[in-house]
């Protein structure tokens, strides 16, 4: 997880070491019971690394481990981001609908590199999750039951009728597990400086956006082209062209604002990734927290194309 500070390419910068928190140790250290006497040196040492990560002088960035059901969670639903992002529109706009879930990326634009899908997640529930986990233990969704088994003991793929029915509950699931997380590294910040004010500004602010993101690859990109070209029409295409424009516009702006340059151009061995989608940008919320991105490859894919796309909740 982040701090919400600005975002950029940390290329050059070196790969950055990750300061491990086990969520066990979150849970002890979040807990307003009193500690034992032969365990307050290590749980203030680990504090005391904590503020320093989330510091002025550090990176920002915590990575906790551990977490119950998160894992099964993840690989339930960060797959489905890639399958959304293939559907036909009018299919995927039923579904989306269905389940409650906006976009924030122009999802009929055929010419996206990257395929969001939005929630509004709400604190009051995350919390009576957190409760009913706390007391009777790190459970799932009840219809998160464990994956159907065949008699290699190969996990039995849902069959594109019923794929999406769980869609929403396992976004709930997993993205009231992240803000629990983040609540509580709230608690622990508020501890150190005193009061309750990391706390309390995210519960005032009643809701968090949570995002399963869906980065294409080189084939995802030819399919998505593919589909648009089979079902654009004149009308159409003027409109995804249009909306480029506005996009380049938008981003052009925001370039000249912050001092930054952006050329647009492919993203080729040199490292220039001036094509992605928020190659920079800031976070608004106190704390953004992601899962493990998952990357994806098919065996099926050709030579050409066998490169990776990938998913992630934020």
């Amino acid at each position: 997880m982040g701090d919400g500070r600005q975002k950029k390419d940390m290329g050059a910068a070196g790969v950055l070491e990750l300061y491990e928190l086990h969520y066990s140790d979150l849970l002890l250290l979040s807990s307003t019971s009193p500690l034992p006497e032969e365990g307050e040196e290590r749980v203030e040492r680990i504090k005391k690394t904590i503020m320093e990560t989330l510091g002025p002088t550090g990176p920002g960035l915590l990575s906790i481990t551990g977490v119950p059901k998160a894992s099964i969670l993840r690989q339930r639903l960060l797959p489905l981001a890639r399958k959304l992002a293939l559907l036909d529109h009018d299919r995927r706009k039923h579904i989306l609908k269905e389940h409650n879930l906006g976009s924030d990326v122009p999802l009929k634009n055929p010419d996206r590199n990257v395929s969001s899908f939005a929630m509004q997640l709400k604190y009051a529930q995350a919390l009576e999750s957190a409760l009913v986990k706390t007391n009777n233990g790190p459970r799932c969704n009840s219809n998160l039951e464990p994956a159907h088994m065949d008699d290699n003991n190969n996990e039995v793929t849902d069959s594109p009728e019923n794929e999406f029915e769980n869609l929403a509950d396992t976004f709930r699931e997993l993205g009231y597990c992240m803000m629990e997380l983040g609540l509580r590294v709230a608690q622990i910040c508020d501890m150190a400086i005193g009061g309750q004010e990391l706390e309390r500004s995210l519960l005032e602010s009643g809701t968090a956006k949570g995002r399963l993101i869906h980065y294409h690859s080189v084939l995802d990109n030819l399919l998505v082209k593919a589909s648009g070209r089979r079902k654009g029409s004149t009308k159409k295409q003027a409109y995804c062209e249009k909306n480029q424009v506005l996009l380049s516009r938008s981003e052009q702006k925001q370039s000249k604002c912050c001092n930054l340059i952006t050329n647009g151009n492919e993203v080729g061995s040199s490292g220039n990734q001036g094509n992605l989608w928020q190659q920079w940008h800031y976070d608004y919320g106190i704390f953004t927290v992601l899962t493990a991105p998952m990357f994806l490859m098919s065996s099926q894919l050709t030579e050409k194309y066998r490169n990776r796309s990938i998913s992630s909740l934020v």
